[in-house]
């Protein structure tokens, strides 16, 4: 991948932040290969936050949560959909093999 690409990527905490086409996603941290962070990236599928899914590949940030759902990245409720709240430190992303992240997501308390 292109690293300095990857290092001027916008931080973000919600699609918010993000432009056009693009979707708060987790990417490997570029300095450290154990974490992660959030960042601002072309969406990878056509289905959206909040969206059932079946494969990571599926949803515009890249990631299909365990739930079932695609991920929704967030920092207060208002960047959930659909009766969700912002669940703080709801699930850790597995990146690759060595880097994970915990990660604020959309979700449904239950």
């Amino acid at each position: 991948s292109d690293v300095y690409g990857d290092m001027v990527r916008v931080a973000c905490t919600s699609d918010a932040a993000c432009g056009e086409k693009e979707s708060c996603q987790v990417r490997r941290q570029v300095l450290d290969g154990c974490t992660g962070r959030q960042v601002c990236a072309q969406q990878v599928g056509e289905k959206l936050a909040g969206q059932t899914c079946s494969r990571d590949n599926k949803c515009s940030a890249g990631a299909c949560m365990e739930t079932g759902k695609c991920f929704a990245a967030c920092d207060t409720d208002a960047d959930c959909t659909g009766g969700q709240t912002c669940i703080t430190d709801f699930t850790v992303i597995q990146i690759d093999d060595t880097a994970t992240l915990p990660v604020n997501a959309c979700g449904v308390v239950e």
